[in-house]
């Protein structure tokens, strides 16, 4: 049982890999394997994958930052926090309320995305 969840956390893995390595050229395939892996079991692939989502489709991307920002694992919340604050696309409210984070990073992504919108 353990051999076979190490399988398919490599697996998950490995897919989120090649993701990555064909996001400089994505099509149609690769946007359907980005999705699957926005619903994968781990949330560091969930994480990466609605990264390399974030240009193609925001919305989901967002979606899978706040389901995360509620992970239990503290390095998972705050770098969904900060990808979601780097992301946002366009969101004025969400983002000023980013500004009131206790994380420092955040609140600097926050106010960088503000003025990359407003500018």
């Amino acid at each position: 049982m353990t051999k076979m969840l190490a399988a398919g956390r490599q697996a998950a893995t490995d897919r989120l890999t090649a993701a990555q390595a064909l996001s400089v050229r994505p099509d149609g395939n690769w946007l359907a394997l980005v999705r699957q892996l926005t619903e994968a079991s781990e949330p560091d692939v969930r994480l990466g994958a609605a990264r390399l989502l974030a240009t193609q489709d925001p919305a989901a991307a967002q979606a899978v930052f706040e389901g995360l920002a509620t992970d239990p694992n503290l390095t998972i919340r705050e770098d969904a926090i900060r990808a979601a604050a780097a992301t946002l696309p366009g969101d004025f409210t969400r983002l000023r309320a980013l500004l009131r984070n206790t994380d420092r990073l955040t609140r600097v992504q926050a106010a960088g995305r503000i003025l990359a919108l407003t500018r």
